[in-house]
């Protein structure tokens, strides 16, 4: 009996002249299933930009999937001559994001341009500097822009990435109490 039910899934499952309405409705069900869970398991694996305090963004994996699942499809694509299914990340206007070599960009790349695209970027990046009173939030992150909160030893060796975080604090916000910023570092008295 096992034998028969498998056969009979089989041939349920088949496409073709022989799948019925209800057949073809019920494979397209299960196609479409897969496809949200391939995507949805993209958006939680991209921990880069969802889901951990280091994130680049605000939101959940859950939340980003949401937020952006309309942009992104599991659909059939020709790389190197070979057609196989993957995920395809879309800007707004539903042109495909696309990697150095011409192919659709791996998740985690795509999902980064796509989010410089979007008007509400602002909203879902987390700002560059700490929240406090005054602080606007947001970010004018960019991919490939670095994260000057989260550097290397080797990275702050670097003196191009010293001289930025050195102009970063040279404008920081807060009270001054005495001459600290008007070039008297003697503590002299005057």
């Amino acid at each position: 009996m096992e034998r028969r039910d498998f056969h009979a899934t089989q041939a349920r499952t088949r496409r073709g002249p022989n799948e019925t309405a209800t057949e073809r409705k019920a494979r397209e069900a299960l196609e479409t299933e897969i496809a949200g869970e391939k995507i949805f398991t993209a958006f939680a694996g991209a921990t880069e930009y969802f889901g951990t305090d280091k994130s680049k963004t605000v939101l959940s994996a859950h939340t980003a999937f949401r937020a952006m699942r309309e942009f992104c499809s599991y659909e059939p694509v020709e790389v190197g001559g070979v057609k196989k299914k993957m995920i395809v990340v879309r800007k707004p206007d539903g042109s495909r994001i696309l990697g150095e070599d011409g192919n659709p960009a791996p998740f985690a790349e795509a999902v980064g341009k796509l989010i410089a695209a979007l008007p509400d970027k602002d909203q879902i990046l987390r700002g560059s500097q700490r929240a406090g009173s005054g602080s606007a939030g947001g970010s004018n992150y960019e991919p490939g822009d670095l994260d000057l909160d989260h550097l290397t030893d080797e990275q702050l060796r670097d003196p191009k990435i010293r001289r930025a975080l050195r102009d970063r604090s040279a404008n920081a916000g807060g009270i001054v109490m005495g001459r600290a910023f008007l070039g008297d570092r003697t503590g002299a008295q005057k």
